[in-house]
C-alpha cells in the first residue's frame, strides 16, 4: 500500500540519508527510517495555529550539512495524527526554501504522503511541481484509505521530475516494488484485479456491477451500525 511506496523511495535514498520530518507525525516513519539506517531530522511542527516553516528550515539546514541525501517528507492533506492541511502559501514557502538549498554533491527528495489525500480540504498541491529539476518529487498515494478497504494494501507510487536524466535513477525504484513477493511473501493481485476491473469499463459485468456496489452498501451500513453503537 502507501507504506510500501514510501519504503521503496527511502530505500533507494537512503545511503547516507537523513529524513526531514514533522516531531508530530505518523510513528511508522521512525520504523521506516530505522529500516534503512536513515537518521532523522525532526522538526516542530507548529508555530501557533501555523506549520513552523523557520523549524522546518533548521532541519533541513542540518541534514543538508551532514547527509549526501536529504529526504523531506511532508504529508498532506489531513496530515496525520493532526489533520492539518498544509496552506498553498505554506507549500510555496516549503519549495522556494528547498529550491535554495540545493547544493553539487547532495541530492533533495521530496516525498509527498497524500495518504488521505480524499478526506483533505486544501487539495491543491501545485506549488509542489515548481520544485526545482534537481529535486526529486514522489507521491505516496493509499488506494485501500481512499475507497474504504483498509487491508487490501494498495498503494501507488508516483515520481516526477524535470530532469530526463534523473529518469533511469528513478528506474530503480522498478526492483523492490516487483519484489514484494519475493521479499515479503506478499502480492498485491486481489487489490490489483479490484481495481482493474473496476477502472476498466469494458470489462465491467452485470456480476461484478451488482458485488461492487454490494460491497459499497455493505460498508455503509457497517459504517451506521458502528456510529449508532458508539
Amino acid at each position: 500500500g502507501g507504506t510500501g511506496a514510501l519504503s521503496n523511495v527511502i530505500s533507494v535514498f537512503s545511503k547516507n540519508a537523513g529524513l526531514v520530518v514533522s516531531e508530530l507525525c505518523w510513528n511508522n516513519y521512525y520504523a521506516i527510517a530505522k529500516t534503512f539506517k536513515v537518521d532523522l531530522y525532526t522538526f516542530n511542527t507548529f508555530n501557533e495555529d501555523k506549520y513552523d516553516i523557520n523549524a522546518f528550515e533548521k532541519s533541513l539546514d542540518k541534514a543538508i550539512t551532514e547527509k549526501e541525501n536529504i529526504i523531506v517528507l511532508l504529508n498532506t492533506p489531513s496530515h496525520n495524527p493532526t489533520g492539518y492541511d498544509l496552506t498553498n502559501d505554506e507549500l510555496k514557502a516549503i519549495v522556494e526554501l528547498v529550491n535554495k538549498k540545493v547544493t553539487d554533491g547532495k541530492q533533495i527528495t521530496v516525498i509527498l504522503d497524500i495518504a488521505y489525500y480524499n478526506f483533505g480540504i486544501n487539495q491543491n498541491l501545485d506549488p509542489l511541481l515548481d520544485l526545482n529539476e534537481d529535486v526529486n518529487l514522489a507521491i505516496a498515494y493509499s488506494f485501500s484509505k481512499s475507497f474504504g478497504i483498509y487491508g487490501f494494501r494498495l498503494g501507488s507510487l508516483t515520481m516526477i521530475t524535470k530532469n530526463n536524466e534523473k529518469l533511469d535513477d528513478n528506474h530503480k525504484l522498478i526492483l523492490p516494488i516487483t519484489n514484494n513477493r519475493g521479499m515479503d511473501n506478499y502480492n498485491t493481485y486481489y487489490g490489483l484485479d479490484y481495481n482493474i476491473n473496476l477502472f476498466d469499463v469494458s470489462n465491467i459485468t452485470y456480476n461484478y456491477y451488482e458485488r461492487y456496489l454490494f460491497n459499497i452498501l455493505s460498508l455503509i451500513i457497517f459504517y451506521h451500525i458502528i456510529i449508532d453503537n458508539f
